[in-house]
């Protein structure tokens, strides 16, 4: 019996059955209605298949032992692991008790005062310590980058106060401005000849 995914290529024929030929595809199939002898290649076949089925076997039989001793170990962390938390379960109940026991706000009671938190340890002391030296610093050399602008506006300030001083100064000792004199007065003890020269000269009568 030949079916349609079979192929030309690989029928062939084989002892024992009705029709005579065979599929290689469809052989499991024929060899549930029809009893056939098995050829060579069947039988390495079989044989290298019970080989490889006594090899798993055995590599199942030598990991038993040790899946076994893991499972045990594994039984008895979890045992352990159940401890703990039964006893943590345990120490849970009296814990509940005692605040149950503490008086409450409602009742009238004062609580207890809470306590303050635990001190951190060194190194982070050693660290906030660290940090506050530093903004320290970085405050003092803001500080003294302020003083240096201060002193820097002084410096350029002062030698414009001497300017305005001596303009001011001057302006103050500078004369008064004179008042021309258009005729000269004749001084009391002049010669008479020198105020005649000096005298104003008549016009001449035009011809």
């Amino acid at each position: 019996m030949v079916t349609p995914a079979c192929k030309p290529d690989n029928v062939q024929r084989v002892a024992g059955c009705l029709k005579g030929i065979i599929c290689s595809h469809c052989r499991a199939v024929l060899r549930q209605a029809y009893v056939m002898p098995p050829n060579d290649d069947e039988l390495e076949e079989r044989y290298q298949w019970r080989q490889e089925r006594t090899r798993v076997q055995r590599r199942a039989a030598q990991a038993a032992p040790a899946a076994g001793a893991g499972a045990s170990g594994g039984a008895g962390a979890g045992a352990a692991a159940s401890d703990g938390v039964g006893a943590g379960v345990a120490g849970v109940a009296p814990a509940r008790q005692a605040l149950r026991a503490l008086p409450s706000a409602s009742s009238g009671g004062a609580r207890p005062p809470i306590p303050p938190p635990p001190p951190p340890p060194p190194q982070q002391q050693q660290q906030q310590q660290q940090q506050q030296q530093r903004q320290q610093q970085q405050r003092q050399q803001q500080q003294q980058q302020q003083q240096q602008q201060q002193q820097q506006q002084q410096q350029q300030q002062q030698p414009q106060q001497p300017q305005q001083q001596l303009q001011q100064a001057l302006s103050l000792s500078l004369p008064l401005p004179r008042q021309p004199q258009h005729q000269a007065q004749p001084h009391a003890g002049a010669p008479t000849s020198l105020l005649a020269q000096n005298a104003p000269r008549p016009a001449r009568p035009a011809a």
